[in-house]
């Protein structure tokens, strides 16, 4: 019996862990890629249908038919707020912050098609008066992160319900602020990445 309390209060705690650090990331990464997205909770994973999944997985596209274009823009008002031992502070910055997305879909031949998906993942910024946080001069105040990813990528049907795509990634940060009392950080810049994806349907869709 007391082993098996311990393994319980072990994947408790795993899993609080867990849930900790998604709640980190989430303060600045924007997981609302486009409308669709928003709409099914992100769960677009495995749509062939819908021409929102293309940023999602990008293999979806083999199983579009013509040529789509889809633009959506997403508006964002969060409202920060933390408790410290200081007392009470609102993260002061100027909303709503604004998420365009792009998605365009084609066919090259009957097997083959183009996709091209324009988005934010990063756009987020918060801005804590100074003490918020008491820790000293490393205390943060002003955190921002301002990114857009442009990713082509080509797909191709293996059958009636299979199909690849690759597709090149390339992140441009256009601002970028991580402030503290001690010192202040702002920059820009872009790199390449890549994304390999697949799908298979199984059963009736």
């Amino acid at each position: 019996m007391h082993r098996r309390q311990h393994t319980l209060k072990v994947l408790i705690g795993a899993a609080l862990a867990g849930t900790t650090l998604t709640a980190h990331a989430s303060g600045f990464r924007l997981p609302e890629a486009s409308l669709a997205g928003l709409g099914t909770s992100n769960a677009l994973v495995a749509n062939a249908q819908e021409p929102g999944a293309l940023t999602y997985n990008p293999a979806a596209m083999a199983f579009h038919d013509g040529t789509t274009v889809v633009a959506g823009l997403i508006a964002i008002a969060p409202d920060i707020s933390v408790t410290t031992a200081s007392g009470a502070h609102d993260s002061d910055v100027d909303s709503p912050f604004y998420v365009p997305n792009l998605f365009a879909t084609g066919h090259i031949s009957p097997t083959v098609t183009w996709g091209l998906s324009i988005g934010a993942p990063f756009g987020l910024e918060t801005n804590w008066p100074a003490g918020t946080f008491p820790i000293g001069v490393a205390s943060p105040t002003r955190s921002k992160i301002d990114m857009v990813n442009i990713n082509p990528n080509v797909g191709v049907k293996l059958g009636a319900n299979t199909s690849i795509a690759a597709g090149l990634d390339y992140y441009y940060v256009r601002d970028v602020r991580l402030d503290s009392g001690a010192a202040k950080v702002s920059g820009d810049g872009g790199d390449y990445g890549f994304n390999l994806a697949a799908l298979h349907i199984a059963g009736p869709w």
